[in-house]
């Protein structure tokens, strides 16, 4: 009761109208809506990881699988410790020339995750799978690894893509940032 009679009678607000001389124009206005709906995303962007992380990964990892898609044993398996090299070096990459600590995971994200990831390890999967005759080569196992690197580096960046736009829009739970 005693706020309600601080301004006068009870309902009666104080003047807090800007004078006019003090208000902004319908295009100043305008111009500030728009930067301010900006920041969010300005934030976010430097905070990125780098396109040269993605395409080095993708690059070392479609080597890799090219070289495991060869008709000789002993190339599989140097193009399958080629994979596992560079998924450790994606890994110390990530973590420390990252630029941002924490990815949105919540059931959403996750959900969208699987479904980005599904048609990369198709493709990945199909090419690996499949075995040609031996004139194909190297022409088979040079074309899987350019295709496995495009693919990778795609996929890579519209997963990198989907968390920037969650983390501008501050479209996430605190407690689901990891």
């Amino acid at each position: 009761m005693a706020t309600m009679r601080r301004f006068g009678h009870a309902g009666e607000l104080p003047e807090t109208r800007m004078p006019d001389s003090q208000r902004p124009g319908p295009d100043e206005a305008r111009t500030t809506l728009n930067r301010t709906g900006q920041l969010p995303r300005e934030t976010a962007e430097p905070a990125s990881r780098p396109v040269w992380v993605d395409g080095l990964f993708t690059l070392i990892i479609g080597a890799g699988v090219g070289i495991a898609t060869s008709d000789q044993p002993g190339l599989r398996l140097a193009g399958l410790v080629v994979v596992a090299v560079g998924c450790v070096m994606m890994g110390v990459a990530s973590r420390h020339l990252g630029g941002r600590h924490g990815r949105v995971l919540d059931q959403r994200s996750i959900g969208s995750g699987f479904l980005r990831f599904i048609p990369m390890w198709a493709v990945v999967f199909g090419l690996v799978i499949v075995r040609p005759d031996a004139d194909w080569q190297p022409w088979y196992a040079i074309g899987t690894g350019l295709v496995v690197a495009v693919v990778g580096f795609g996929y890579l960046r519209w997963d990198e893509r989907y968390q920037m736009r969650r983390l501008a829009a501050d479209d996430y739970d605190r407690n689901d940032v990891v």
